[in-house]
C-alpha cells in the first residue's frame, strides 16, 4: 500500500561507515572538493559501526582528512540530516579560510530488524550520502 518498489540493503559486513565512505569518495573523485579544503566533518547515523569510539574517527583516517578537522557524530534518525547541515555550517563558521564541510549520513537499519516485521521493514533501507 505504500508504493515501496525498491529497497537497498547492505552487504553482510559493511557497516555505516562503509557506505559513508563510498559517498564521500565520489566528491573528491568528481572535483567538488579536496581533501585539504575540508575543515568540518560531521557524521550522522541512527546506527553508528560502534558505540564507542565515534564514527567520525574512522572516516577521518580512511577518507586521509587533515589532523586538524573539527569532526563529530550526530546520532539521529529522521531529522538528522537537516540536523547535520546546521550543526556542520555552525561549525564552519569557526573556520578561518575558505574552507569546507563534509556531511555524512549513513545507516544500516537493515541488519537490526526483523525481516517478519511488516510494518517496519518497508520504511528503512540501508544507505550512504555525502554532501560538502
Amino acid at each position: 500500500m505504500a508504493g515501496v518498489q525498491q529497497i537497498f540493503r547492505s552487504q553482510p559486513k559493511q557497516t555505516a561507515s562503509d557506505l559513508g565512505f563510498i559517498a564521500a569518495e565520489e566528491i573528491f573523485k568528481a572535483g567538488k572538493a579536496a581533501r585539504e579544503e575540508i575543515a568540518v566533518l560531521v557524521f550522522v547515523s541512527q546506527k553508528p559501526d560502534y558505540r564507542s569510539p565515534a564514527t567520525f574517527y574512522v572516516l577521518q583516517k580512511r577518507l586521509g582528512l587533515e589532523n586538524d578537522v573539527i569532526c563529530m557524530d550526530i546520532n539521529l534518525a529522521c531529522s538528522g540530516f537537516v540536523y547535520g547541515l546546521q550543526t556542520a555550517l555552525a561549525l564552519l563558521e569557526s573556520v578561518i579560510g575558505n574552507k569546507k564541510a563534509l556531511l555524512i549520513t549513513a545507516d544500516t537499519s537493515y541488519k537490526t530488524m526483523s525481516p517478519q516485521d511488516r510494518t517496519m521493514i518497508m520504511l528503512f533501507g540501508d544507505s550512504g550520502s555525502a554532501v560538502v
